[in-house]
């Protein structure tokens, strides 16, 4: 194994370990486990006002989230399997549009969700 697939390596296991803390940070969203608070969770002034919000908006952020992990994780599996090891920047390139692009849709989609409570 040459040193550019080693490095390819490392990234995998560092881009698939942030995707799975991704998603065990938000399981307990998706559960309703977090109470209102300012340093976790979707925030906003509307749902730390309302708990009844916070809940349910927390609840359908968690589960994008979750999603959004599981894509990221098997997007970057499929990732490096696909491009040749002589690839690390696309490689790069491609887990991160992949994370950026997940978390912007959970984000998205929640505001909207919020704004049709």
């Amino acid at each position: 194994m040459d040193k550019v697939e080693s490095v390819k390596n490392i990234l995998l296991l560092g881009y698939v370990g942030a995707s799975l803390l991704l998603i065990a940070l938000a399981i307990p969203l998706a559960m309703d486990k977090i109470k209102p608070n300012f340093w976790y969770g979707f925030r906003t002034p509307r749902t730390l006002k309302d708990p009844d919000i916070w809940y349910k908006v927390n609840n359908f952020f968690g589960k994008r989230m979750i999603i959004a992990g599981a894509l990221t994780a098997f997007s970057e599996v499929a990732l490096y399997f696909l491009l040749p090891p002589s690839s690390m920047g696309l490689f790069v390139l491609g887990a991160v549009v992949i994370l950026l692009g997940t978390l912007t849709w959970a984000v998205i989609s929640s505001f909207v969700y919020l704004s049709q409570l």
